[in-house]
């Protein structure tokens, strides 16, 4: 009776030092501030990491080389390189992604020992036995679940599109913003020159007697406006450089030139298959579409669990000094719970997931039609402009300078005109930008291709 005690105590050692032997160790990695912003503030443009990534890409965006200046749609490679947000999806994306190659794995097998040890003064007063339990996957169950993860892990991956394109569109629409106030600060110089011009000419007049001071003071008081326009424009620009720098993830100081522009791509010239073409191109319908997916292989595996797996068992045993073999199975038998609330609630989370989907996608009709009007009205105001208004204004105020120069000057008409001028050009600026909004909002539509080569691999 001792050796089959200590036989089993061995074994128990044996196995549960085999199964310790395989467990994960912990590894603290605290956080340490200090040398992640030392990390942050060497990040470079020119740097190794953003050269391969860059020459990563599926599609590449364009020869990149911002030795020159950082051109926008250089940009967006190291914005999405970079961009601090789009990382931490990235690595939230890999929780799923890590699990999928342990999804399907076996239950870990039960070893259980019992001793009983009989207090009346009998030949054989210790009783024991070992044994070792596991189940055996017989429902399919586990290929279920590998499927469910799978289906994570993809509909992770569409969360990663839906932030790209939304990074994408906001880098294009800062980067806009930014070369609209360079515009303006120029248009604004240039008409403070204007003003001096005039204001010249004006004060010549004075001295002639032909207008008074007063009159003349008009000039001097816009030449003040428009100082103060051009410097809250210059914060204004400091500002957006501050809000790209901060997209593309570099520090506020960064030592990075950027190169304005305001050329976008046009917007996706669609005709009859315009439907057919967003709904299999829009990252906001792909997201519900994958979270609709998910929500089939989770009911489909929930409906999976109400059959029973079997529980095999195998163990030793003495009784009366005799050694015994033991062999358990046990068989659930779905008669009564059979899984049936979580049935329930899958069922309803795929009902709230199709609905989802529809509501995204009447949306993103509505939505894509109304940014096409949207860039048509923008066309037509800038085509009007441009053609109809631009030319009548310049002509009075060449008009009006001609008076000017020969001494018939009507101060407050003149300066009307001029200030009709700039502010027209401020206009035709503006329906650039419009129109240029309007686009980026068309382009954002569609996925960009930003994936990596291996992407579709990996998935």
């Amino acid at each position: 009776m001792k050796l089959f005690f200590y036989s089993n105590i061995i074994v128990l050692i044996i196995a549960m030092n085999l199964g310790l032997s395989g467990c994960a160790t912990y590894q603290s990695a605290p956080l340490d501030s200090t040398e992640y912003h030392k990390s942050w503030v060497k990040r470079s443009p020119d740097s190794k990491s953003v050269i391969d990534f860059a020459s990563q890409l599926a599609k590449p965006l364009s020869p990149y080389d911002p030795s020159d200046g950082i051109q926008r749609i250089e940009a967006e490679i190291i914005a999405l390189h970079f961009n601090p947000k789009l990382h931490a999806e990235r690595q939230k994306a890999k929780i799923y992604a890590k699990g999928i190659p342990y999804a399907d794995l076996w239950d870990d097998p039960t070893l259980s020992m019992d001793l009983v040890r009989i207090l009346e003064n009998v030949q054989h007063d210790w009783l024991g036995g070992a044994s070792l339990e596991w189940t055996l996957p017989i429902s399919g169950r586990l290929a279920k679940q590998k499927d469910k993860a799978v289906s994570q892990a993809y509909a992770a991956l569409t969360e990663i599109v839906v932030e790209e394109n939304s990074l994408i569109k906001q880098l294009r629409e800062s980067w806009l913003l930014w070369s609209i106030y360079l515009q303006r600060v120029e248009l604004n110089q240039a008409f403070l020159e204007e003003i001096d011009k005039i204001n010249r000419i004006a004060q010549n007049l004075v001295q002639a007697g032909e207008i008074s001071r007063v009159q003349a003071r008009v000039f001097s008081i816009e030449h003040s406006n428009i100082t103060y326009q051009i410097q809250k424009l210059k914060r204004n620009i400091e500002q957006e450089q501050t809000r790209i720098k901060s997209i593309l993830g570099f520090i506020p100081d960064a030592p990075i030139q950027l190169i304005p522009s305001l050329e976008q791509e046009s917007g996706a010239n669609l005709e009859s298959n315009w439907q057919d073409l967003l709904t299999a191109q829009n990252p906001l319908l792909a997201y519900h579409q994958a979270h609709y997916d998910l929500a089939e292989k989770d009911l489909e595996l929930k409906i999976r669990k109400q059959y029973p797996d079997i529980n095999l068992g195998t163990g030793f045993a003495s009784e009366e000094g005799d050694p015994r073999l033991a062999l358990g199975i046990s068989l659930p038998i779905p008669l009564l719970n059979r899984n049936r609330k979580a049935i329930a609630e899958a069922q309803a989370t795929r009902d709230a997931e199709r609905a989802a989907w529809e509501a995204a996608y009447q949306q993103l009709i509505s939505d894509y039609q109304i940014a096409q009007l949207s860039l048509l009205e923008s066309q037509e105001r800038y085509e009007y402009l441009t053609t109809n208004l631009a030319p009548l204004i310049d002509q009075q105020v060449e008009e009006q300078l001609s008076l000017a120069q020969l001494g018939e000057l009507d101060v407050l008409l003149f300066l009307d005109a001029i200030k009709e001028a700039h502010n027209t050009k401020l206009d035709i600026l503006d329906a650039r930008h419009d129109e240029a909004m309007a686009q980026i909002n068309i382009q954002s539509f569609f996925e960009q291709d930003f994936s990596l080569k291996n992407n579709k691999t990996e998935n």
